[in-house]
């Protein structure tokens, strides 16, 4: 999830900062060629260079692979999960935008009240 989270966070600051360079020069005459936003795929090879260590070219490239296709939705997809849902944005939202800080308190305060519960004599599952 770590490698999945570093593509989102690259991709998202690829496009931030194509977005900002258009915004600094779009009123320019001649405005500067705007970089493009790496692919999936020079995204993959990234993280996998940087969170995994392969023995060799074909273990790179089967994790490499792997992680494109699950930042693309084709790996869920191909397991008949997720139909309609951009895992992209998914995974942009989780690395840039998500709270782990409310889901942490929530899951303490679950913990809480089933303690409470089982004292009290009520099975709980958790």
């Amino acid at each position: 999830m770590r490698a999945l989270r570093h593509m989102a966070r690259e991709h998202h600051r690829d496009k931030g900062n194509r977005f900002l360079l258009y915004m600094k020069h779009r009123k320019d005459k001649t405005p500067p060629e705007l970089p493009k936003v790496r692919s999936d795929l020079a995204l993959a090879k990234e993280a996998t260079d940087k969170f995994f260590d392969p023995s060799n070219e074909q273990a790179r490239k089967s994790i490499y692979d792997r992680l494109r296709e699950k930042f693309s939705g084709v790996y869920y997809r191909k397991q008949g999960k997720g139909h309609g849902v951009n895992f992209r944005e998914y995974f942009v939202y989780m690395a840039v935008e998500h709270d782990d800080v409310a889901e942490t308190l929530e899951a303490q305060s679950l913990d809480i009240v089933c303690k409470e519960l089982r004292e009290n004599g009520v099975k709980t599952t958790r």
